[in-house]
């Protein structure tokens, strides 16, 4: 069964060493896919995995622009130049493929620039924010499903 979280989480290219092999390919689509590494905590009840199928396709609005016609590793290599600036921000999917394998996709990705301070290895810590928008509950709500022993 798919399923969504509707948390943020963090992450970071994925390097060889993390996947056992290239974290960025060309997929069957011709559509270059890579693997992104959380660097951030996940809740309580998140299965563990630390491994995410993103594609390039999501990060058009951000200015990358997948080249079909240049040579694969070409293709490869301008993904990695231009995701080692960023940190990858994403919302988790799991998706049950036919053959019932299940993978962990990243969804509404955003991307964050790396400031001048970060260091490999570094992690992040999650903090819940209110938003009446988002969330369409009140702040008194919002407090009980993050903390259930202040209910009334």
């Amino acid at each position: 069964m798919n399923r969504d979280w509707y948390v943020d989480f963090v992450g970071v290219l994925a390097t060889e060493e993390d996947v056992q092999r290239r974290p960025i390919f060309i997929n069957s689509q011709n559509s270059l896919q890579f693997y992104v590494k959380l660097i951030s905590d996940t809740p309580y009840d998140f299965p563990n995995t630390k491994l995410f199928t993103l594609y390039s396709s999501d990060l058009t609005r951000y200015g990358f622009e997948d080249e079909y016609y240049r040579p694969d590793e070409e293709r490869k290599w301008k993904l990695e130049q231009f995701l080692n600036e960023y940190l990858i921000v994403f919302r988790p999917q799991k998706r049950v493929l036919p053959n019932h394998n299940e993978i962990y996709v990243g969804k509404e990705v955003r991307l964050i620039r790396k400031s001048d301070s970060y260091l490999d290895g570094t992690t992040f810590i999650p903090v819940p924010v209110f938003s009446n928008k988002e969330h369409e509950l009140d702040f008194e709500e919002f407090i009980i499903r993050i903390h259930p022993e202040f209910r009334k």
